[in-house]
This record gives structure tokens, sequence and C-alpha cells, in this order.
């Protein structure tokens, strides 16, 4: 059985594997270009950082709060804080290499 395929996502895959390659899929100058992209094409871009609600008035008390989205929540707390940089200090420390997909198949008992 074949999954369904969507040409639309197919050429977004496409076109960021493309783009990928034109950098060396080094992650910081991939990084940098969609910046420098985003800036150069004059639109607005969403922000999903959290922001300081600066007036919620409760019996005339101003108040001030941090608004975080309630699937970024969990990883604000000191337990996920240390796991990802735990797991970010693993990625400096074992940095991506080529994968031999033969020898892979191989060791997990896969027969082409």
């Amino acid at each position: 059985m074949t999954m369904w395929e969507d040409p639309i996502v197919e050429e977004v895959r496409k076109v960021r594997e493309e783009h990928a390659a034109r950098f060396d899929y080094d992650l910081d100058a991939i990084y940098k270009d969609l910046k420098r992209l985003e800036r150069e094409s004059g639109r607005e871009m969403v922000n999903l950082k959290p922001r300081l609600v600066q007036e919620i008035r409760d019996s005339s008390t101003l108040k001030h709060a941090a608004v975080v989205p309630g699937n970024e929540q969990g990883l604000r707390e000191p337990e996920m804080q240390e796991r990802l940089a735990r797991a970010e200090e693993w990625v400096r420390n074992h940095p991506a290499r080529e994968t031999d997909l033969e020898k892979l198949e191989s060791s997990l008992g896969i027969t082409s």
C-alpha cells in the first residue's frame, strides 16, 4: 500500500531540500538566509514569543502577566529546561554524519 501523496506537500519538500542543499545543510546559514528573506519580503511576520499583557484590570488593580501559549507551558518548567539543555549539549557533542542506510537496514533486520 502506498501513502497518499499531496503535490503541494511534495513541492514544499522539494523547495526546502533545494534551499538546504544550497547551504550545504548548515542550519545556521539556512536560518540566516530565511531571516533575510523574511526581512526582504516586507510582510508582517507573526511573533509567538510570550507577550506582556499591559492592562488587565481586576477591581481597579492593574496586573501584569506573561502570556504563554498552553502548548508551550511545559517547556518553561525547570525540569524540562534541564532536559532541553542536556539535549542541546548532546547535539553539540555529536555532530550529524552520513548514514549507511544499507548497514542500518541490515542491523534492523530489514530486507529490501
